[in-house]
């Protein structure tokens, strides 16, 4: 319950409230399963399960792939967000060059530019990659 509230607390969650339920009020378990429903709510809007970290349920997103690194995260949840798709590291370097020129040039031709935001919904991988490149 404690860490429920710190989260609520720093904005962590994706939504304040729930079914008129205040987030700080949930249980760890509580708190998780409205996460798992806003990052698959995400996962139908945009196409995948990879949230940039600068909203809310991107900072839960990330935190959720810091407690499996660290052996943290319990074996149910991580086969949760492996259901919805969830990638344990995004890093461009993992994907081939030619690829991600495949990726920029597509995003060129539909945008007529190549100022890709660094946190780019569709393609979180080519935002991150423009930036380093």
């Amino acid at each position: 319950m404690a860490a429920a509230f710190l989260v609520c607390s720093l904005g962590l969650l994706a939504g304040a409230r729930l079914s008129g339920v205040r987030m700080c009020e949930m249980s760890g378990e509580e708190v998780f399963d409205a996460q798992i429903r806003a990052l698959r709510a995400w996962r139908q809007r945009v196409g995948h399960a990879d949230v940039p970290l600068g909203s809310a349920l991107g900072r839960w997103v990330y935190s959720q792939r810091r407690l499996r690194e660290q052996a943290k995260l319990a074996p149910e949840r991580v086969e949760a967000l492996d259901a919805l798709g969830l990638r344990w590291k995004i890093d461009p370097d993992d994907v081939p060059w030619e690829e991600m020129v495949d990726r920029f040039r597509a995003f060129y031709a539909e945008y007529g530019h190549g100022r890709v935001p660094k946190k780019y919904e569709v393609d979180p991988l080519l935002g991150a990659w423009v930036c380093a490149v």
